[in-house]
C-alpha cells in the first residue's frame, strides 16, 4: 500500500508540474508594427545612378546620357562622374569605330557627343577631345560615306551608293549632299526600272 500510496503523489506531483509549465492557449501577440511606411512604387525603382552604371556597362553610351539628362531636368542630380564617364567612353567608342571604318557608327558617336558637350569650360576640359575636334570627326565620317556612295555610282550600283548616302543622314539629318545625291541617284533607278 505505501508503494501505491507513493505512486500516486509522486503521478500527482508530475501532473502539477506538467500544468505548471504548460503555456496558455491564447494566440501570440502580433508584431510591432513597422516604424518605416511602406515602400512606394517610386522607391521600388532603379535610382537613376543605378541605371546609368547599368547603360554604361552594358555600352549603351547614348542611354546612359539620356537618363543623366532627364534626372538633370527632374531633380537637378549632377551625376557628374557619370556624365564624364559616359562621354569619355563614347569618344573612344567613336574613335575605334572610325578606325575599323564604321563610319556611321562614329558619326553617330560624334553627333550624340556634340549633344552633350558640356557647357562649362571646367568639365569640357576634363574630356579627351575639344567640341572643334568632335564636329571635325563628324564631317569627316559624312565625308567617307559620301566618297564609298560615289564609289558605288560610278560602278553602276545605285542601290549601294543610297544604302552610304543614307547612312549619313543618320547621324546628320540635314546634310544636303547626301540628300540631293540620295535624289539623284532614285531618280535613276526608277527611271531604269521603268525601261522595257
Amino acid at each position: 500500500m505505501k508503494t501505491g500510496f507513493l505512486l500516486a503523489i509522486l503521478t500527482a506531483a508530475l501532473l502539477l508540474a506538467a500544468c505548471a509549465t504548460r503555456q496558455p492557449l491564447t494566440a501570440a501577440p502580433p508584431p510591432a508594427p513597422s516604424r518605416q511606411p511602406p515602400k512606394t512604387t517610386a522607391e521600388l525603382r532603379p535610382t537613376a545612378r543605378q541605371q546609368v552604371a547599368a547603360q554604361l556597362q552594358a555600352g549603351r553610351f547614348a542611354a546612359a546620357l539620356a537618363i543623366i539628362g532627364e534626372a538633370r531636368e527632374k531633380n537637378g542630380a549632377l551625376l557628374e562622374k557619370e556624365y564624364l564617364q559616359a562621354l569619355q567612353a563614347l569618344a573612344a567608342a567613336g574613335e575605334k569605330n572610325f578606325q575599323r571604318g564604321d563610319y556611321r557608327e562614329s558619326g553617330s558617336a560624334a553627333r550624340t557627343l556634340l549633344d552633350h558637350f558640356p557647357k562649362t569650360p571646367a568639365l569640357a576640359a576634363r574630356l579627351p577631345v575639344d567640341r572643334e575636334a568632335v564636329g571635325r570627326r563628324l564631317r569627316e565620317c559624312a565625308e567617307r560615306l559620301m566618297d564609298g556612295g560615289l564609289a558605288e555610282y560610278r560602278a553602276g550600283n545605285l542601290q549601294g551608293a543610297i544604302v552610304a548616302w543614307k547612312e549619313i543622314l543618320v547621324f546628320d539629318a540635314t546634310h544636303e549632299g547626301a540628300k540631293k545625291a540620295i535624289h539623284t541617284a532614285d531618280t535613276q533607278l526608277k527611271n531604269l526600272r521603268s525601261l522595257p
